[in-house]
């Protein structure tokens, strides 16, 4: 485990470990309270606000997390909505056994409760959870919507925010061929982009060059000679202009002589 933070009401405790994972727990039971968040690279530390309903975690990106309600006894709805879910109920004996009931009716009749109710925690979940997922917002407490997130995150222009969108459900087609441009896209200019770093590097180095009498390169004479003020300049972006004759030039790379 590299840390771990407990809520300010110390009924939750959220951990980090080695393998880059995320988990929340129960302090009382010790159960796990939602599936581990896997994968989270650049964790530099996690803290729970102020109410503890919300939980921060300082990464490349930082990222906010809903989490669920705690404290206190469960709505009487969500009972149902879980045996609506699972098909599944627990018997008098305590043990699990398909259920008769249609789930459509326990569904609706769900969230007939849900529209009736006080406004509380529980029943803004719930009223998230039965909402349509392809165009709720996406969590309980927060205003964008998938669609919109996933535009944010199109936008980074990241290989890791493009994986995290591809794994994303309920997208729509176009959506989804937007991810895949952008990432074919980026997927281009990657050595395009690194051959620009690794030149600009050499041109940085070259910089004390610029000046460079035809002695400082061999002794060739100025007619032999190569200016780079106009490469310099342009960072080596466009040679598309430059007419060097080669066979009576001597190149000069990173401040070294090229033979």
């Amino acid at each position: 485990m590299a840390f771990a933070e407990f809520s300010p009401n110390g009924q939750r405790i959220a951990t980090f470990s080695a393998d880059s994972t995320l988990r929340l727990w129960d302090v009382d039971t010790g159960y796990a309270l939602a599936e581990p968040v896997k994968e989270v690279s650049g964790c530099a530390g996690v803290r729970f606000n102020h109410d503890g309903g919300r939980l921060v975690m300082s990464c490349v990106a930082t990222r906010v997390w809903d989490l669920p309600p705690v404290g206190g006894s469960c709505p009487g709805w969500l009972l149902s909505l879980a045996e609506a879910i699972s098909g599944e109920r627990v018997n008098s004996r305590n043990l699990l056994e398909k259920t008769e009931t249609n789930r459509a009716t326990i569904v609706n009749s769900v969230r007939e409760q849900l529209q009736e109710c006080e406004p509380d925690d529980w029943a803004t979940w719930g009223r998230w959870f039965l909402a349509n997922p392809r165009t709720r917002t996406i969590s309980p407490h927060s205003s964008m919507t998938l669609h919109e997130y996933v535009e944010n995150r199109i936008e980074t222009g990241t290989i890791e925010a493009f994986e995290e969108c591809e794994r994303l459900p309920f997208l729509d087609s176009e959506r989804l061929h937007r991810i895949e441009q952008a990432r074919a896209n980026l997927e281009q200019r990657q050595p395009l982009m690194a051959l620009q770093n690794r030149l600009g590097h050499s041109i940085r180095q070259t910089t004390t060059t610029r000046s460079a009498t035809p002695e400082l390169i061999g002794g060739q004479s100025t007619g032999r000679q190569v200016i780079y003020e106009d490469a310099l300049e342009n960072g080596w972006e466009d040679w598309s202009w430059a007419k060097v004759d080669f066979a009576n030039t001597i190149p000069v790379y990173g401040g070294f002589q090229v033979d």
